[in-house]
């Protein structure tokens, strides 16, 4: 095995974006089986034999994919613990689903209000030139988290 990949670099899985909508991944945080619902959905997706491509990452470098690619990482193999940062990006006119609320996100809806809090989603972009009223007090520094 190459050994950058000892610590279970992020993969992605050839053409599943073209997949569709699966079902919800049962243990996403350090399962036993990382494959396991990959498996099903490539099961479901008529694809007999899904081609993971690892993705190596450089310190400080990056890598982007679309929400839809099956996406993850392989048990980490060496004593290292492996770090990452996610950022998970969305159109600022996103709202939460009546009743389909994620297990995750459920945390930050608002009981009666589909709105995502800009506390919790905060908007970096967008075609009129707004963002969040904090983002320029937090990168010039004036601001930290929790302040």
């Amino acid at each position: 095995m190459i050994r950058p990949l000892r610590g279970g670099t992020v993969e992605y899985v050839k053409g599943s974006h073209r997949w569709g909508q699966s079902g919800m991944i049962e243990e996403f945080h350090a399962p036993s089986n990382p494959v396991k619902e990959l498996a099903e959905a490539a099961f479901n997706a008529g694809v007999e034999k899904p081609e993971r491509v690892p993705v190596v990452v450089k310190a400080g470098g990056g890598a982007f994919h679309q929400g839809w690619t099956w996406h993850g990482s392989d048990i980490n193999h060496t004593q290292r613990p492996r770090r990452s940062v996610v950022a998970h990006c969305m159109s600022s006119e996103n709202q939460f689903h009546d009743d389909r609320v994620s297990s995750i996100y459920s945390r930050y809806k608002r009981f009666g209000d589909n709105g995502m809090d800009e506390s919790f989603f905060p908007i970096t972009w967008r075609t009129d030139g707004y963002r969040s009223s904090f983002i320029q007090a937090y990168v010039e520094r004036k601001i930290g988290w929790g302040q």
